[in-house]
């Protein structure tokens, strides 16, 4: 018996310890070098827009990806704005009893074992206003929440819906304009710092520009969708790559530039990253809503030059 119990403290001791240490991995995580606060310097961005093109938006509050109310008829929905869907609304069996839509095809997902992991539904929504403007019968998905997430969560809407825009996202005063004019005629020297987007043809609307990790000239690309950030392994050394049952971290901080921005992330996430983008650069980093919170961010394509402001 007492061979019995001492088995158990050293199983119970080596869980408690592989416990602490994912908790100290996935908890070490931190930014280096950017204040959530307004630098003094900052531009009040949101005066280029009219009151009517001024919307609040919110934080989910497990995952904190930024929320805007979408409109389907007269039923109105907190949908996930996530700079990394090229496709068309898609909204979950959370509230799908709610919108009026009609099916048009049904797609089955497999496990690996064959079973039926969840349907998705191509759907017709007969109308839907996204920030201020409508749209008529608009193609969409339907499908089980649980294929995308851990607990139940509405949908997602990308930025296909402000293609042609000039748009400012700020989560940290839960606000966002959209306007058909360019920022640069309400701030002609934001020019000046503004960095040129990278447009590909699989996501021509994507938040993607040259940047630096670790010294090394990457693609950044800029996702709401996701609540962490995750850099790219492979410019890495592999040996201060750490992985609990939370995923891989690196042992140490990792340096960033963004356009006149420097700063570092301490035990960062990591990943493969693998996007099919044409470009002779790796992507070297993909920005989550942990680290976007920091910033104001102006995208502006509304006329000839793609271009990104950020400013913190």
């Amino acid at each position: 018996m007492k061979f019995l119990h001492l088995v158990f403290l050293l199983v119970l001791g080596l869980s408690q310890f592989q416990t602490t240490n994912a908790q100290y991995l996935r908890d070490s995580t931190r930014v280096i070098g950017l204040s959530q606060g307004s630098d003094s310097d900052s531009i009040n961005l949101f005066t280029h827009y009219l009151s009517n093109e001024q919307f609040n938006i919110s934080l989910h509050p497990t995952f904190n990806i930024p929320q805007i109310e979408v409109v389907f008829d007269d039923v109105s929905v907190p949908l996930f704005l996530d700079f990394g869907n090229s496709g068309d609304i898609l909204i979950t069996n959370a509230i799908s009893s709610l919108v009026d839509y009609s099916v048009s095809d049904t797609i089955y997902t497999y496990t690996p074992s064959g079973e039926v992991r969840g349907v998705i539904e191509s759907v017709i929504f007969p109308e839907v206003r996204v920030l201020g403007e409508k749209f008529t019968n608009v193609a969409g998905n339907v499908a089980n929440w649980s294929i995308f997430s851990t607990e139940p969560i509405n949908g997602i809407v990308g930025l296909n819906y402000l293609a042609g825009k000039c748009f400012t996202l700020s989560c940290r005063n839960l606000k966002i304009g959209v306007s058909s004019k360019s920022i640069n005629q309400s701030f002609p020297s934001l020019s000046n710092n503004a960095i040129d987007l990278e447009t590909f043809a699989f996501h021509p609307t994507g938040v993607y520009f040259k940047g630096m990790v670790n010294n090394i000239n990457a693609i950044v690309y800029f996702d709401t969708g996701k609540s962490h950030t995750m850099i790219n392994s492979e410019l890495l050394p592999p040996e201060m790559i750490a992985t609990d049952k939370s995923g891989g971290y690196y042992k140490g901080e990792v340096q960033l530039v963004f356009g006149q921005f420097q700063f570092s992330i301490y035990y960062p996430r990591v990943k493969l990253l693998r996007r099919n983008i044409n470009s002779e650069l790796p992507v070297g980093i993909e920005v989550g809503s942990d680290v976007l919170k920091f910033f104001d961010v102006t995208v502006d394509r509304s006329g000839d030059r793609n271009y990104l402001f950020i400013q913190n």
